[in-house]
């Protein structure tokens, strides 16, 4: 039988909530803004396409 072996958890930031530096809550929001965008029905394929890497790039810096 194999163990199952369980991932820690992410930790995003180092810093407690009330003192992330004001460059991440912008980053936050940026993406919570393209997430509310790749939800709207009224997106197209390509603005889809378009959000999905910047939001990507956005989450990997």
């Amino acid at each position: 039988m194999s163990e199952e072996h369980q991932q820690p958890p992410i930790i995003a930031t180092q810093h407690p909530p009330s003192r992330l530096p004001k460059s991440h809550i912008a980053q936050l929001a940026a993406i919570v803004d393209h997430l509310k965008r790749l939800t709207a029905r009224s997106v197209t394929g390509l603005q889809r396409l378009a959000l999905i890497r910047q939001t990507s790039k956005l989450i990997s810096n």
